[in-house]
């Protein structure tokens, strides 16, 4: 057996003690009576070990003894990307797709690639094509490989067409199954997500009840307490489960009894609920109140050179205050688009203001390309892009630094109307984890006011209450129109009558209510619940 790690470590060694011998040649000579996949693992460690330029020498000697093949095109890629050379990176993974068309690496290092430059579009169907073929169709743990990635890339369409195929070998594999659910609910095939969730419930894994418990609840709203659906779910709650599922499905159950107004049922069951959610998520309070400080500075210097081939707008404010509705409105205009959530303003505002304070200048520059090529993507070109994540009020810095061409819009609504909703939800992000204490609620709803107050004195912010998105849509949606610099005319003839409803991909909490025809019973709904949750009055 060929130990591959002590070739290197010679290698290593020749190198460290400036053999006056060739370490390259001798390295060379003692692969050449051993086979390409030896070659290719001594190519992939000197490139591990920083050497890629050797790996690159080691592969063309390769390729001079066994021929062009995909092993070795494959290497040269990632030889090529640790020397910086993306377009020689792509063109040999993309030969070595070519000579191996069901070889997952080379193609999963394509489209990685053209998701890092903001074609999401088409990273996600060159997975797609790849994972249609029938014989990848077989390899179950492939096809949801590939789906987990065409979801990252928005792509929730693509990933049920392939996920669907699949079934078709695979009826009863229960990870396909979940995808399968999760892609159904976002594209808003409920029906079909229903289903699914279905044959999860029924399921013996605890993991998989607790997602069927939250998916079936989210789907529809419930009107009639004999639902089969809720006999189901009340089953899951004999069962004993761990406290991540216990939460969930009393969640569920929350959701259910609201919307039977059996506003008692609801409290106790989220009484239950939030109180195993804080056990297994707890909120980091330390970090927030470090977010909160740097958030409440204006340390990054400004650019003063602002793109305007396109508007990014980001829809900010406490989450469930009306972010997905209004940014759902806004995008049935033509030219507008929503991207969703998205978590690149944390990241890259972390990013920019990790590096040396003499760097920011340029990590401001390179950030707002970085942003705009995610944003803008590889879709139908829009003029103006939605970026809905609530929490971006925390990187107010590094947006009015970056983007001076953004927009910022502060979505406000009825703090206990909020509060409520909130302590109604099982977020998954560590961000969003004190959703299940009204003290935490408290500190940052407070937190986020002040903020926004902050940000206010020194860039123009609009702030829309979802209250008015419900009552008066046409005057509130004109103002924000008229605010992100949308056409004037286009702005003044808002129809006050509903739209369309979406046909995207949705993938936030709100996913059912946004697609209904906007109503008002959201307003006030705290309510109903303060007899039983008397915390609620602090908000008052």
């Amino acid at each position: 057996m060929v130990d591959v790690e002590k070739m290197l470590a010679r290698f290593a060694d020749a190198i460290a003690r400036a053999d006056p011998a060739n370490p390259l040649l001798d390295l060379v000579g003692s692969l050449s009576p051993l086979p390409v996949q030896v070659w290719a693992a001594v190519a992939d460690g000197l490139v591990r070990q920083s050497w890629p330029k050797a790996a690159l020498a080691v592969l063309a000697e390769a390729e001079v003894r066994f021929g062009r093949q995909a092993l070795i095109e494959f290497h040269r890629a990632l030889a090529y990307r640790a020397i910086g050379d993306m377009d020689n990176a792509a063109a040999c993974a993309r030969a070595a797709a070519r000579a191996a068309p069901q070889w997952l690496q080379p193609v999963w290092f394509v489209a990685d690639g053209l998701r890092e430059r903001g074609r999401t579009h088409a990273a996600a169907s060159m997975l797609c094509d790849f994972a249609m073929q029938p014989e990848i169709l077989k390899d179950v743990d492939t096809v949801c490989t590939c789906m987990k990635f065409m979801i990252e890339c928005a792509e929730s369409g693509l990933a049920h067409a392939l996920g669907r195929a699949a079934m078709v070998a695979h009826p009863h594999h229960l990870p396909l199954m979940e995808l399968l659910a999760k892609t159904a609910l976002e594209t808003g095939q409920f029906d079909e997500a229903r289903n699914f969730y279905r044959d999860l419930a029924l399921g013996p894994h605890a993991a998989r009840a607790r997602l069927a418990a939250l998916g079936l609840a989210l789907s529809k709203r419930f009107d009639n307490a004999a639902d089969t659906d809720i006999a189901l779910i009340d089953g899951m709650l004999q069962r004993s489960a761990p406290a991540s599922t216990k939460a969930s499905v009393h969640f569920a159950r929350a959701k259910i009894s609201d919307d039977l107004r059996d506003y008692r049922a609801a409290a106790e069951h989220l009484r239950i609920a939030n109180a195993a959610a804080r056990a297994v998520q707890p909120w980091d309070r330390a970090q927030w109140l470090r977010d909160k400080a740097r958030a409440l500075q204006g340390q990054l210097p400004r650019n003063r050179a602002p793109d305007r081939a396109c508007v990014p707008v980001f829809v900010i404010g406490m989450p469930r205050s009306g972010t997905t509705l209004l940014s759902e409105l806004m995008a049935r205009h033509a030219g507008i688009v929503s991207r969703g959530e998205l978590n690149f303003a944390e990241h890259i505002d972390r990013a920019v203001t990790g590096t040396p304070r003499q760097a920011w200048e340029d990590a401001l520059t390179s950030s707002a390309a970085m942003y705009r090529t995610h944003i803008i993507r590889d879709d139908a070109a829009a003029r103006v892009y939605i970026d809905k994540n609530p929490m971006n009020f925390l990187h107010l810095d590094w947006i009015t630094a970056a983007l001076p061409e953004a927009r910022i819009i502060y979505c406000a609504r009825h703090k206990a109307d909020v509060a409520l909703s909130l302590w109604f939800q099982f977020f998954e992000s560590p961000a969003t984890r004190f959703s299940h204490d009204f003290a935490w609620i408290r500190e940052v709803d407070a937190g986020c006011e002040e903020i926004v107050s902050y940000w206010s004195a020194r860039a123009s912010i609009l702030r829309v209450a979802y209250e008015d998105l419900v009552h008066d849509r046409h005057a509130a949606m004109v103002r924000v129109l008229a605010h992100i610099g949308y056409d004037a005319a286009a702005s003044a003839s808002v129809s006050a009558v509903a739209p369309v409803a979406p046909t995207g991909q949705i993938a936030t909490s709100s996913l059912w209510q946004a697609r209904q025809p906007v109503y008002a019973s959201s307003i006030g709904r705290y309510r109903h619940y303060l007899e039983f949750i008397p915390e609620l009055k602090s908000f008052l």
